[in-house]
């Protein structure tokens, strides 16, 4: 859906004042909330449900919404099967974007992981054209690549997918795309 679409959809959901909403993805949760604000949420989302206000507390969710949030805790996994799959990799590339409080927490998470002999470096992403130039920003020493979801691989999934794939880098990605 596009902006516009998905409110016509969120409106419709709510205009059947349903006791409960599941939502795939925050956007989803926050489109049926502005539209039934008392209704309970079940949301599944890649970013933190704080930030976008779904919830005040992890510990203790709020505002009638809960939900699985599948995104810091899994890099340290897909380090470790980037590793299994490929074990001569020392150095790991994570793209991220610009978004200071989003790309903060990522770096966090991925710093706490432990996969053997493995050390990272973080590179920024912001547009289309960066990504177009990708081969150049990452280090000639990377072996491969971790690819969390970002606004920029959200809003640019066909575009990241084909810069990657030119660098011939093994990569696990946060996403289907």
């Amino acid at each position: 859906f596009g902006a516009n679409g998905l409110d016509v959809a969120a409106r419709e959901i709510a205009s059947r004042q349903p006791a409960l909403i599941f939502a795939i993805s925050a956007r989803g949760a926050i489109a049926c909330r502005a539209h039934n604000p008392d209704t309970a949420v079940v949301f599944s989302t890649q970013d933190d449900p704080r930030d976008s206000g779904l919830v005040d507390d992890l510990l203790r969710p709020s505002r009638r919404a809960t939900g699985i949030w599948n995104s810091l805790e899994l890099h340290c996994k897909r380090t470790e099967v980037l590793k299994h799959l490929v074990p001569s990799i020392r150095k790991v590339a994570v793209l991220l974007d610009d978004n200071g409080r989003r790309a903060e927490r990522i770096q966090q998470s991925v710093l706490k992981c432990t996969a053997p002999d493995v050390t990272y470096t973080f590179v920024s992403v912001r547009t289309a054209d960066e990504l177009k130039s990708l081969r150049r920003l990452i280090p000639s020493d990377v072996g491969g690549l971790l690819v969390p979801h970002t606004t920029v691989t959200s809003k640019w999934p066909d575009e990241t997918v084909e810069a990657i794939s030119r660098m011939a880098l093994p990569a696990i990605f946060d996403g289907e795309w």
